[in-house]
């Protein structure tokens, strides 16, 4: 009888090491499922904010973008799209040229550079005055608009890119080999080099042609009132010496 007894005791104490455990299993799963439940509420208010935030950049990138392209392409109706879509929980963007009714394509492999190059800069332009905090109102451009052409095409990117620059408040600093840019400067200068040391020459100053034995009046620091100008202080220098490699 003792030995039955003492068997019934054993499994009572096992029943309730299973129940404790039990309880504890169903106190975990009620708290997993309530994480799960507050994740997919948080993922989904994550989801609709990004999706509310893509509208309204995408809205702001294709206005500036098409308003770029349509400023040297004046004869043809593009239009710059975005297209988002969702791979591997992560939102991804495709940029997109349409024009007039036809079919919207990548224009990267459908078209030259000259439209890409209008993108980059409307592209950049966005990034910058979206920034925040927002960085020095100053973009350098190193030989923009490259594959764009020569003549009436390339002086109407250089109005835009002068008209954007002036609407948005910023300074463009260009580094280019095309006469077209640097016409429209305030200030542009002419770097040579003969072989042992570079040469700086003033061509421009405040919008016009430096004439031959005319010597502009520069200010210390004065970097006058166009955005296309240099960022430093102008200061008059030995030339720079560069080492012959």
């Amino acid at each position: 009888m003792n030995k039955y007894r003492q068997k019934l005791e054993q499994m009572r104490a096992t029943r309730n090491l299973l129940i404790d455990e039990i309880d504890n299993c169903e106190k975990s799963i009620a708290s997993s499922n309530s994480l799960i439940e507050d994740l997919t509420k948080a993922r989904w208010l994550i989801t609709e904010a990004a999706r509310i935030t893509q509208e309204n950049i995408s809205g702001y990138i294709e206005r500036l973008g098409t308003l770029a392209i349509r400023s040297v392409y004046k004869e043809r109706d593009f239009k710059l799209l975005l297209e988002f879509e969702t791979k591997r929980n992560q939102s991804e963007c495709t940029i997109k040229v349409q024009e007039g009714e036809q079919e919207p394509y990548i224009p990267k492999l459908e078209m030259g550079g000259g439209i890409v190059d209008l993108i980059s800069f409307a592209l950049r332009v966005v990034l910058w005055s979206m920034s925040n905090p927002r960085t020095r109102n100053t973009l350098i451009l190193d030989e923009p608009m490259r594959f764009i052409g020569e003549g009436e095409l390339l002086m109407r990117a250089s109005e835009m890119m002068k008209n954007i620059s002036h609407r948005l408040g910023f300074q463009l600093i260009i580094i280019t080999h095309e006469p077209e840019l640097a016409d429209l400067a305030d200030r542009a200068w002419l770097v040579t080099h003969d072989g042992i040391k570079s040469n700086v020459k003033l061509l421009m100053s405040g919008g016009s042609l430096i004439t031959k034995g005319k010597t502009p009046s520069v200010q210390e620091g004065d970097v006058g009132s166009n955005p296309i100008l240099p960022l430093q202080k102008v200061k008059t220098r030995k030339p720079l010496r560069v080492r012959k490699q």
